[in-house]
């Protein structure tokens, strides 16, 4: 069963994020766009809540995963990005190694589960990986 329960995404129970928790606020602010993704995106879902947007590891990082990022009410991704920025998936190439790079210097950190839109997802309230996110994706957004 072990074996299965990493392939198939389990592995440990996380403890659940509770509601007096600073970063549930934070998540709760981004609630229906979270729920919107978490129905869009059937790869696990890694959220890390910072200062001005609410990110998400989508996948299995650090190896293999896409980004998402939800500022007020907008989701974006690389997608996204690249269209509103001019740039190509070379152009993204380094910023994903930043990302891979920052994930797996925090890797240690502590992560939660959390229902949204009726599947648990994981939750790295990490004040440090969180400002280490938004320093990348705002380098190339901003």
């Amino acid at each position: 069963m072990g074996f299965f329960s990493k392939v198939l995404g389990g592995g440990k129970e996380l403890p659940r994020l509770e509601s007096s928790h600073p970063a549930a606020a934070r998540v709760g602010q981004v609630q229906a766009s979270l729920e919107k993704l978490a129905g869009d995106i059937p790869d696990r879902l890694e959220v890390v809540p910072a200062e001005k947007a609410v990110y998400v590891f989508a996948g299995k990082p650090p190896t293999k995963f896409g980004m998402f990022w939800v500022e007020g009410e907008e989701l974006h991704n690389f997608k996204t990005l690249s269209r509103d920025k001019g740039l190509s998936s070379l152009d993204l190439q380094p910023v994903v190694e930043k990302l891979r790079k920052a994930y797996k210097e925090h890797a240690g950190e502590e992560h939660y589960s959390l229902e949204v839109g009726g599947r648990t997802v994981v939750v790295t309230p990490s004040q440090a990986l969180g400002d280490k996110v938004e320093q990348i994706i705002q380098g190339v957004a901003g």
